[in-house]
């Protein structure tokens, strides 16, 4: 990983810009919930929360604390996360707008100050608080990889998962891409997009025999600059087969891709709410943007480089 010293000027995402855009502004975020037990090395030790954890590709946060400041005022809202270096010295972040899905933008505090670099973050609880999660990175990184990471987490609420039956889930998706920006000699390409787009979850408990098979796919993707403006349509994609442990009621890890095959990675999630009838997941995926414009001649922003794409989708019966 390179760091870009240049920094770039973003604007912030606000809240009336992203309604033209077609969010209503609104935040069904109720309250949050703390988990701090985790170790530094490995936070992937708590039942009920996981981590897309792997320092080695610069997925370092292990944790997210949600704080609602203000009941009922989502302008004030903060996270706190902890692990990723040179975004502040207590973790905070601020909300700075809306996506169109209702998903909240973040952005940490300390942005402005020596020796920070600027960070933006997406999250989202789901209506019952039963399950959250967010991803977090920065676009003052060259190269398509910097320093982030992905947490999913479910409440307290003790989870009893159904032994046989088939549900379908349906949900919402949002997420940061990280691009290789180093063709730019401009200085005005940004490092990161966002997405957002819906997602479908089915699972079946009965089988295989009890243990569970689910699969998913994420339809509808849209692309916007840290601004609110969109920038054009992705590929679908594909979450594949996966089972459940049922001992810590969460999803293990299987494959994820993208139909237009430019991107493959992998998902895992957790199950939420008392019968388990929400699930939240995080998706990790690496390729490269696609090479001609979609929907807009600003999508891709660069075309044919390196990206990942940090992801978490929340979804209920």
């Amino acid at each position: 990983m390179i760091l870009n010293s240049a920094v770039k000027a973003f604007g912030i995402l606000s809240v009336s810009a992203l309604i033209a855009c077609g969010g209503s502004g609104d935040n069904p975020v109720t309250g949050g919930t703390v988990d701090t037990d985790v170790d530094p090395t490995d936070p992937n030790v708590v039942t009920g929360q996981k981590f897309a954890f792997d320092r080695s590709v610069g997925l370092v946060a292990n944790s997210i604390e949600f704080r609602e400041n203000v009941a009922g005022d989502p302008s004030d809202d903060q996270l706190v996360i902890n692990n990723i270096p040179f975004d502040t010295t207590t973790g905070e972040y601020d909300r700075t707008g809306t996506l169109p899905n209702g998903w909240g933008l973040y952005q940490n505090t300390e942005r402005n100050l020596e020796g920070r670099l600027q960070y933006f973050a997406v999250f989202n609880q789901s209506a019952t608080a039963d399950v959250e999660g967010g991803v977090a990175a920065s676009p003052q990184y060259r190269g398509s990889i910097g320093n982030a990471g992905a947490v999913i987490r479910r409440s307290g609420t003790p989870v009893s998962l159904p032994v046989a039956g088939i549900f379908n889930y349906t949900g919402s998706y949002s997420g940061i891409r990280e691009i290789d920006n180093d063709l730019d000699t401009t200085g005005t390409v940004p490092g990161i997009t966002l997405v957002t787009g819906d997602a479908l979850v089915r699972v079946d408990y009965g089988d295989f025999d009890v243990t569970g098979d689910i699969v998913g796919s994420i339809s509808n993707r849209n692309v916007y600059d840290v601004n609110g403006t969109f920038l054009g349509s992705l590929s679908n994609v594909s979450l594949a087969e996966a089972l459940i442990d049922r001992p810590t009621q969460t999803i293990n890890e299987s494959g994820a891709s993208s139909q237009d095959g430019l991107l493959s990675g992998t998902w895992e999630g957790v199950f939420g709410g008392p019968t388990g009838n929400e699930i939240a997941a995080y998706v990790i995926l690496n390729g490269t943007t696609p090479s001609t414009p979609g929907a807009t001649p600003t999508d891709p922003v660069i075309p044919g480089v390196d990206v990942r794409e940090l992801g978490v989708l929340l979804v209920a019966q």
